[in-house]
């Protein structure tokens, strides 16, 4: 029974998300996006929060003041604190972190976003990071968010990497390639 009321929250939320992206797509953006995916991510891990959400003895009041220093918090649109205010009127507010992860995946597959992770073996100049941009791109068709960061157990090289894709051009892979081949 459990794993159905799960699949069935799952559903529930995923539906909010369609819902609210039909309403306010053309209002989001990339800042929004950034702000969704913050507060997301902040409230899986802080679940005390959302399970004092959800006790029917705390004052409403009380969780609209919650519901505001969220979205103050994270920087959320007037659209987002709208939809929060609704699922704390039909006694939802549990599905926050579910909803926004959805409201998140579901713009970047409208917007035609992809969100890479590169890693670089040393630091690179701005120039560098626009030209691993462009061919991000140049592969994928799509607008890129990148984030970067420095790996040194690269030895030399970059890796690009998204949850569809995945691009590697370095010293380690080399090497790895090399033992894979000789353990064969």
């Amino acid at each position: 029974m459990h794993i159905k009321k799960m699949i069935a929250y799952q559903q529930l939320s995923k539906k909010y998300a369609q819902a609210y992206l039909n309403a306010f797509f053309d209002q989001c953006t990339i800042t929004d996006y950034h702000a969704i995916a913050a507060a997301c991510r902040s409230l899986k891990k802080n679940r005390r929060l959302i399970f004092f959400l959800t006790l029917s003895s705390i004052d409403p009041v009380v969780k609209a003041l919650s519901v505001e220093q969220i979205c103050k918090k994270y920087s959320l649109s007037s659209s987002i604190k709208k939809l929060l205010y609704l699922l704390l009127e039909k006694n939802r507010l549990f599905l926050i972190p579910q909803i926004l992860e959805a409201i998140a995946f579901l713009y970047c597959k409208r917007a035609k976003l992809q969100l890479f992770h590169m890693s670089t073996s040393h630091s690179v100049t701005q120039n560098i990071l626009d030209t691993l941009d462009k061919f991000l791109v140049c592969q994928t068709g799509q607008t890129i968010v990148c984030t970067h960061s420095i790996d040194t157990s690269l030895i030399a090289g970059v890796r690009l990497q998204s949850n569809d894709f995945l691009w590697e051009y370095s010293v380690r892979k080399s090497l790895r390639t090399v033992r894979l081949s000789l353990a064969r």
